[in-house]
């Protein structure tokens, strides 16, 4: 015996089979993979071993999948996983493994599949879409964020939402990779919603809701671009209201770095709470938006009128929500925009600041296709309802 195992029947000798070279891993589906090998013996069955844990014990005692001669697949697979894989060729004396791990990491279920030559915008504001984009080919991204809706009237006109940010950027992947994106919303009827409902006078306006594209590396999401929304417009009482204000610009016109947010969200007048600097959507009576990714705060009356700092009630982006305006009282000032970096809620007769916007690390800034989306505006009489803002638009085109 020669220091590998063998089976006797009769006086026939069974050695085991050569252990598979060539490994491969790819993703053929978004939860489904093919393992591909090479088998220089003939008369075994072939297959491989996965398990989430990267070690030869754990994917040897894993799931097994039988296959063919030169390959072998598994749907099925979670979504946004690692799987550490073996491929092994058996016969009736001894299953052998290769001798490298090999992995692979799914995609999100439902993904769509990108091929070169691609462009499209999407629709959806209540939740991430998951797509997988083509290696070695120019991705460039364009987003902007909702605008604001515009206050309510009393003896005062209600104010203008501020305008939505813009942000556009380009970035080549070395290998097919899962990316995300999210519309900058507008809210619905008197709902919390970004750029939300102002209604008479009592009630200002919700902030937009932020845009944003992100891809996922190593088990984390990276921002690509984000584009703020613009802050909600104060309600009218016996005082000249203020507007919202606007979402911040990342393009190559506003910068030519390839890393750090840019585009500051900017104040409306008298609320000294844009978003985007070291001190970004903070107003300390009313709310404290300095998190990254954070939704826009709340407007209010005065600082007893409500207590605590409170973050962004719309749910319209997964990313930034817009701030909720707070109706109480007469006058009321308007929520902030979501952003990489939310504006704070105004205080009345003050509008909402502005979201900042970002272009992420390694991004290269382009000129955007699109223009800020505008915020509402409101002339209306005595006790007149303000208005939504707009949806931002969330584009991706890829090279051919």
């Amino acid at each position: 015996m020669t220091g590998i195992h063998q089976s006797i029947f009769g006086d026939t000798y069974v050695l085991p089979p050569d252990a598979p070279t060539n490994v491969d891993a790819t993703m053929t589906a978004a939860t489904t993979t093919q393992v591909t090998y090479t088998n220089t013996t003939t008369g075994v069955t072939y297959g491989f071993n996965y398990s989430t844990t990267n070690s030869i014990a754990a994917i040897k005692a894993g799931t097994s999948v039988s296959g063919g001669s030169t390959s072998a697949t598994k749907a099925g697979l979670t979504g946004l996983t690692t799987y550490y894989i073996l491929a092994w060729a058996e016969n009736i004396a001894e299953k052998v493994y290769s001798s490298t791990i090999v992995s692979v990491t799914t995609f999100a279920s439902g993904s769509n599949f990108i091929t070169a030559g691609y462009s499209g915008t999407m629709v959806s504001s209540s939740s991430w879409q998951y797509y997988v984009v083509p290696a070695n080919k120019a991705c460039t991204f364009y987003c902007t964020g909702g605008s604001g809706g515009s206050g309510g009237s009393w003896n005062q006109s209600g104010s203008a939402g501020g305008d939505g940010g813009v942000a556009a950027g380009r970035i080549t992947f070395a290998q097919q990779t899962q990316i995300r994106g999210v519309q900058g919303g507008a809210g619905t009827y008197n709902t919390s919603g970004g750029g939300g409902y102002g209604g008479a006078y009592a009630e200002a306006s919700a902030g937009g809701g932020a845009g944003a594209w992100q891809y996922y590396s190593n088990g984390t999401w990276y921002d690509i671009i984000v584009a703020g929304g613009g802050g909600g417009g104060s309600s009218a009482w016996n005082n000249p209201p203020q507007a919202g204000g606007d979402g911040g610009l990342a393009t190559s016109s506003q910068t030519s770095s390839t890393t750090g947010y840019v585009g500051n969200g900017s104040n409306s007048a008298n609320n000294n709470a844009g978003g985007g600097t070291s001190s970004a959507g903070t107003n300390t009576s009313y709310s404290d938006m300095n998190a990254v990714g954070s939704g826009g705060g709340r407007g209010g009356y005065n600082a007893n009128s409500w207590s605590g700092a409170v973050g962004g009630g719309a749910n319209n982006s997964d990313y930034g929500a817009g701030g909720d305006f707070w109706a109480e009282y007469f006058g009321n000032g308007g929520g902030g925009g979501g952003g990489y970096r939310g504006g704070a809620g105004g205080a009345y007769a003050s509008g909402g600041g502005g979201g900042s916007s970002y272009i992420g690390s390694g991004v290269t800034p382009v000129s955007s296709l699109y223009i800020a989306p505008a915020g509402h505006t409101n002339n209306g009489s005595h006790s007149t309802s303000g208005s939504n803002g707009v949806s931002g638009v969330t584009r991706l085109d890829v090279a051919s």
